[in-house]
């Protein structure tokens, strides 16, 4: 083996680092809506219960359809499912920033609260998918280092630009913030699309028999359970506080959503 041959990085680096970038401006589109949303609904008419409304629809659709999203990852190939899911959050997305642009009149809670179930939908196939990516493209003794690289860049991605979108919502408008995510989302389908995978998904076991698997495997391992059981408490109330009560106070004070991001 020629020293060249020797130096050259493994060959799952580059589809990996393609795969990340995806990922991160798929979540940074996510995240851009995240606080701009409430506001939005609020400005429309809204009250409190419509915003905990659209919030509800939004949570409780990416919850129930998770498991569903999770078999189609495991017969169908990801690389698919993540292209189309988020093609789908790209046009729910840019639809509402249309809609929110042209004919504000015209948007109502319910419009926003159909614009939450599609995109929950959308996100509870892409999730599944995603996860199981990363294990199709990284080879098992790297996953580790891959890991940590990956939830580095979603994390910033997460803590940093939710709080730019209720900024930029301030200064330039709900819309424009919408059809900014419907961009990030349309180029993650640009970048994934060419990802190049070797191993394609597929599950041997009827969808029942795999179900009681997993839910062995899961009851069997009491840090998986105990982190489950924390996030079901924790995770509604940052919720609550975070897309609901924040946005709800802060609403009528000058210049409240850009304090709020």
């Amino acid at each position: 083996m020629s020293r060249s041959e020797s130096s050259a990085p493994p060959s799952w680096r580059t589809p990996f680092a393609r795969y990340v970038i995806g990922r991160g401006v798929s979540t940074a589109g996510t995240g851009l809506v995240n606080v701009v949303l409430a506001f939005a609904v609020l400005r429309t008419g809204g009250d409190g219960f419509s915003v905990g409304l659209v919030l509800a629809c939004s949570v409780l659709t990416q919850t129930l359809l998770i498991p569903v999203g999770g078999v189609i990852a495991d017969r169908v190939d990801r690389r698919t499912v993540v292209v189309l899911g988020n093609a789908v959050l790209a046009a729910a997305h840019g639809a509402m920033g249309l809609l929110l642009l042209l004919a504000p009149d015209r948007v109502t809670v319910w419009t926003f609260v159909a614009a939450a179930a599609t995109t929950g939908a959308a996100a509870a196939a892409v999730q599944p998918a995603f996860q199981g990516l990363i294990v199709q493209l990284v080879p098992p003794t790297a996953l580790q280092r891959a890991n940590a690289a990956l939830r580095l860049v979603l994390n910033v991605a997460r803590i940093a630009v939710p709080g730019l979108g209720a900024m930029l919502g301030a200064v330039f408008g709900y819309g424009q913030v919408l059809l900014a995510a419907a961009l990030a989302f349309g180029s993650c389908c640009a970048v994934l699309a060419g990802l190049r995978i070797s191993t394609p998904p597929r599950a041997t076991k009827a969808v029942l028999a795999g179900a009681r698997e997993g839910w062995a495997a899961f009851r069997s391992r009491p840090w998986m359970w105990g982190y489950a059981l924390s996030g079901a408490v924790a995770v509604p109330l940052w919720l609550a506080g975070y897309q609901l009560l924040g946005p709800l106070i802060l609403s009528g004070r000058d210049d409240g959503q850009g304090h709020w991001g």
